[in-house]
């Protein structure tokens, strides 16, 4: 697939979320894609999220006009979610009468894209807080409290499958650019357990790539890379999420595949050592990854969710999104320049 191609999906993609944000700043979440007819439900984490993807869009590819509905989505969740938490004051995004640690984390990459794209020195204050916050909930033994219940902030039991991830990425995003160590010193901490541990590997863990590739980025070590291949591979060998017939899990793992290669172009593997798997066997399998993600795309730019399933969520796009996004930023000098070669 031609990066061209996966940069005028993408910034399709971009345009329809955009779309998606009403005069107050909310998105329309979910809806089916025949009728129109909008479906009732919402989620602050997947709004951070549908905020950060086309935020990295505006920035890396010079579409600034997504940047003011983006900004006043921003607004809606500052005003209406983050709330003062704890002795300390720190912000947090509450919602259902709980904050959950992967949706300060998005909010974190949201307001922190946005910064890069337009600075703004109160978004800057809030990602600092939001990651204050992050590191408040580091446990000694580099676990994170991934629920806490509201008012009074008990640690709730609830464990999610991505939380720990998304505050890695989160962490090292903002230590990138703030150079605070704090938010470094944590995050290497944490990976070094989960690497021991092989957290995430059987799981093929997509955002656990996005979170060793921020790391590779300012503070590379071999055990890291190392445990990044084997999350890749174990993508590459079981590629069990095509069967399922639905777009987000092609998506997430493109995603992944996409992080994975930009890790291995960033600098060569130590001496002695091999990266495996090798971009040669990792490209096909992002393309090919690509041209079924097609297969769910509509005319207007949304992506559905499949599997029977004719509905658009604001996922959906944004994970399609990212997933073509990162194959343009990848591939941009082989059939001419299509914006920035990078991370996104």
């Amino acid at each position: 697939m031609e990066a061209a191609h996966s940069r005028r999906v993408a910034l399709e993609a971009a345009r329809r979320l955009a779309s998606l944000i009403d005069a107050e700043g909310r998105f329309v979440y979910r809806y089916d894609a025949t009728s129109g007819t909008i479906i009732e439900g919402y989620h602050t984490t997947r709004h951070a999220a549908a905020i950060w993807v086309p935020a990295i869009l505006a920035r890396r590819m010079e579409a600034p006009d997504l940047l003011i509905p983006l900004q006043r989505a921003t607004d809606w969740l500052i005003e209406r979610h983050v709330i003062s938490f704890g002795s300390g004051r720190l912000p947090v995004v509450a919602e259902d009468g709980h904050i959950e640690l992967g949706g300060v984390a998005l909010a974190l990459l949201a307001v922190l894209e946005l910064h890069r794209a337009h600075p703004e020195a109160r978004l800057m204050e809030l990602a600092h807080g939001f990651g204050r916050y992050l590191l408040s909930q580091r446990q000694p033994n580099g676990a994170f409290v991934h629920r806490r219940m509201l008012p009074g902030g008990e640690a709730s039991d609830h464990l999610s499958r991505y939380s720990t991830a998304q505050a890695l990425l989160a962490l090292a995003e903002l230590y990138g650019e703030t150079g605070e160590v704090a938010f470094l010193d944590a995050a290497l901490a944490s990976e070094c357990r989960l690497a021991d541990a092989d957290y995430g590997v059987s799981e093929q863990g997509h955002w656990m790539l996005y979170a060793i590739e921020a790391l590779e980025a300012v503070a590379p070590r071999p055990a890291h890379r190392a445990h990044g291949c084997r999350i890749a591979a174990s993508i590459i060998v079981y590629p069990n999420y095509r069967s399922h017939g639905k777009s987000n899990p092609i998506a997430c793992y493109t995603e992944a595949l996409v992080a994975y290669l930009r890790m291995l172009r960033r600098r060569p593997a130590e001496a002695g050592t091999e990266d495996s798997p090798s971009e040669a066997l990792v490209r096909p399998a992002l393309e090919e990854n690509l041209h079924l993600l097609m297969d769910y795309r509509l005319a207007d730019g949304a992506f559905i969710e499949g599997g029977g399933v004719g509905e658009v969520q604001i996922d959906h796009i944004q994970h399609a999104l990212a997933a073509f996004l990162g194959h343009a930023m990848l591939y941009a000098g082989e059939d001419g320049p299509t914006g920035e070669e990078g991370e996104i």
